[in-house]
């Protein structure tokens, strides 16, 4: 896998979040995408896009993200995506919640669409927040609300990056004490 975790708290780096057909990276496909750049904390730049996969949006996931058969139809697939994506990551560290669901996601579709391994430096926040954030459950939405972040939806890949996002900033307050 493309995953190195790192023990470093960063200041900059770019938050990833997949929205799949399903669970498995091995059988199901991205539809959606977010790839957020922070620089000493401050969003900078923004990579969000739908994917067209293969076969239909199950229902089960149209039930979980919101997102339709319909609301991919037209979209690029992973061949016209992942080159970009992965141009748009650079060498920073990936911030991710369940980082290796994501970095699964990424290292196959990179594979599929012919681009070369790439060793990413990669940060979790699930064990961060368990460390950091006194919530009885470390899944986003728990930790949206702990973060009053409630406006924001649930399982839409953008939104989902700015709660990791706020959630590794609260880790890093609460690790240097600022």
């Amino acid at each position: 896998m493309c995953l190195r975790q790192t023990t470093q708290f960063p200041t900059s780096y770019v938050v990833l979040d997949f929205e799949t057909t399903g669970f498995s990276a091995a059988h199901d496909e991205p539809i959606q995408v977010s790839a957020i750049r922070y620089e000493q904390f401050q969003e900078t730049a923004s990579f969000v896009t739908f994917i067209r996969p293969t076969k239909p949006v199950p229902a089960n996931i149209t039930a979980f993200t919101g997102i339709t058969t319909e609301d991919v139809a037209h979209a690029p697939t992973i061949h016209d995506v992942f080159a970009e994506l992965v141009n748009f990551i650079g060498k920073d560290a990936i911030v991710a919640h369940n980082a290796s669901f994501d970095l699964k996601f990424l290292e196959i579709n990179m594979q599929k669409v012919g681009l070369p391994y790439t060793k990413f430096r990669v940060i979790d926040t699930v064990p961060l927040a368990r460390r950091y954030i006194p919530a009885a459950n470390h899944k986003l939405p728990p930790l949206k609300s702990f973060l009053n972040l409630e406006q924001l939806p649930s399982h839409e890949a953008q939104s989902d990056c700015y709660v990791t996002s706020a959630a590794y900033q609260y880790c890093h307050r609460q690790k240097f004490g600022y």
